[in-house]
């Protein structure tokens, strides 16, 4: 489901992400082409990496993804290290077996790109979700999703990081405590409700997606203290990843649409007081708030889009979500003081943006 004011003007964008999505083979200067000759080796290193992956919505290689998120990157007109992190951005939590050898792998990344592509690509890897996921899976089979099953949780997260080599739990020392502090609060009730509703929604499921909070805290953390007045890059490159992540969700499934919904609003709440920093320091150094409208009005685009698309269905079983999706566009809209002609606004800020960064409107 693709947005109607992405890649207008820039036929060859589309052109590589649909031969991408068929499987079709592409060359070096259809790549240097469409997003510079610059990023070559960046996305035939993630190409390769990820080779062999499926999206499970989609059916198109886990790849295409990237690609369209650096093609999102080069179309609103970002720089090199944004569209090469873009490219690069699954390939530590797709393609590592645990955060010791995500380290490793970023050993190879700042060798072969240099350390502030390794320091992007650590920051917008979800390193609490990789921590979770070893960590339950220190647990008995079939611990319910219920809050008495936290202590448990907690209990495993101490057995992890006991059992990781000295130089692997200072590296982490920072993730491990923040999240203790986060099991510490977490809350299951609503989890536990979705899992008495569907037999398939897991324990590990709902801590990575509660845990996605923190990993956005910490992102927007990194974007304030690295750069004056806000180093974007990291940002943006999330951002761009819920933009095409909300593009390729199912349409008629009710969890992926409920979680898509969770982690965008995620990022937007918890990186708005940004907003604040760069007023005060320095608006024109940034192309933060414009970006920011750009993701929250993609967000309400793609529910309306969903929308729409259901409400052709005859079929009654899709009711309930089309209900669900039409309560969400009206408190999202209000949340986020979204107008009607979203559109309309999509194609300003991309104008914008376009501009911002040198490209003709």
């Amino acid at each position: 489901m693709q947005d109607r004011a992405v890649f207008e003007g820039a036929p060859q964008l589309g052109r590589l992400s649909a031969r991408l999505a068929v499987g079709e083979e592409v060359d070096d200067q259809d790549v240097a082409t469409a997003l510079g000759p610059d990023v070559l080796d960046a996305f035939r290193f993630a190409q390769a990496r990820m080779a062999g992956k499926v999206r499970k919505t989609t059916g198109e290689p886990s790849f295409c993804h990237s690609a369209d998120l650096a093609l999102r990157a080069a179309d609103l007109g970002y720089g090199q290290a944004v569209r090469v992190v873009g490219l690069l951005h699954d390939v530590v939590e797709d393609t590592s077996g645990g955060v010791q050898q995500a380290l490793r792998l970023l050993d190879v990344v700042e060798a072969r790109f240099g350390g502030q592509v390794a320091a992007d690509l650590r920051v917008v890897s979800n390193r609490y979700a990789m921590l979770l996921e070893e960590a339950c899976a220190l647990l008995p089979a079939g611990v319910p999703l219920v809050p008495e099953s936290v202590p448990r949780v907690q209990e495993a997260v101490g057995r992890l990081y006991e059992s990781l080599p000295p130089e692997v739990r200072q590296t982490y020392a920072r993730e491990f405590h923040r999240l203790y502090w986060f099991l510490h609060g977490v809350d299951l009730t609503r989890g536990a409700q979705k899992a008495r509703l569907d037999h398939g929604y897991t324990l590990k499921k709902e801590l990575a997606l509660l845990a996605y909070r923190p990993f956005v805290e910490e992102l927007a953390d990194d974007a304030r203290s690295r750069a004056w007045p806000l180093y974007e890059g990291a940002l943006v490159v999330k951002g761009l990843d819920l933009v095409d992540n909300l593009r390729t969700t199912e349409v008629a499934a009710f969890a992926a649409v409920e979680r898509m919904l969770v982690k965008a609003e995620t990022w937007l709440d918890h990186t708005f007081y940004l907003h604040d920093l760069v007023r005060q320091r320095d608006p024109a150094g940034t192309s933060f708030l414009d970006f920011y409208d750009y993701v929250k009005l993609q967000l309400v685009e793609q529910l309306a889009e969903r929308s729409r698309a259901l409400a052709f269905l005859s079929d009654g079983r899709f009711a309930i979500l089309v209900g669900f999706l039409m309560d969400a566009i009206a408190r999202v809209q209000d949340k986020y003081r979204v107008g009607p002609d979203l559109v309309v606004e999509l194609r300003r800020l991309r104008r914008d943006l376009r501009r911002r960064h040198g490209l003709e409107g």
